[in-house]
């Protein structure tokens, strides 16, 4: 999607164990992607949180963009995010989310900076945990891998 439009590659889609710096765990979701500017190395977050029906106990029904953040300046070697506020002005009255999520992703690919490739993202990504239940002759075990 990004790379069709705004020349982002998708680095990562990410399920976060630990935060970067910037980012607080409270206020936004652990899942997203980092795009990067191959133009310039410029990299960019998007997190967002998993939509689900009967108060989350149901199927799946989409996704809900948190935040889009971008490096604000790397200290020590180890880089500092910032939320990029969400371009309302940009917005026209009949655009959809796909239409707004991609003037949001423009919108950060003008503010974010080249990073070097030295610098710490702080991008700890372990990935979705594998679990699988397995009976044996003491009870139930659940493999995490």
């Amino acid at each position: 999607m990004g790379k069709l439009y705004l020349q982002l590659r998708q680095v990562q889609i990410l399920s976060l164990c630990n935060f970067p710096d910037g980012i607080d765990p409270d206020k936004y979701g652990f899942r997203g992607v980092e795009l990067v500017n191959p133009q310039n190395d410029a990299h960019i977050l998007v997190l967002f949180e998993r939509l689900f029906l009967d108060g989350g106990e149901g199927a799946g029904v989409g996704l809900h963009i948190d935040g889009v953040f971008v490096v604000d300046k790397v200290v020590d070697g180890r880089a500092r995010w910032k939320l990029i506020p969400e371009p309302y002005a940009l917005y026209a009255s009949d655009d959809n989310r796909y239409y707004r999520l991609i003037k949001y992703l423009e919108s950060a690919k003008e503010k974010a900076k080249p990073v070097s490739a030295r610098a710490d993202l702080g991008i700890h990504n372990p990935g979705d945990l594998d679990m699988s239940m397995i009976p044996t002759q003491f009870g139930t075990y659940l493999k995490m891998t």
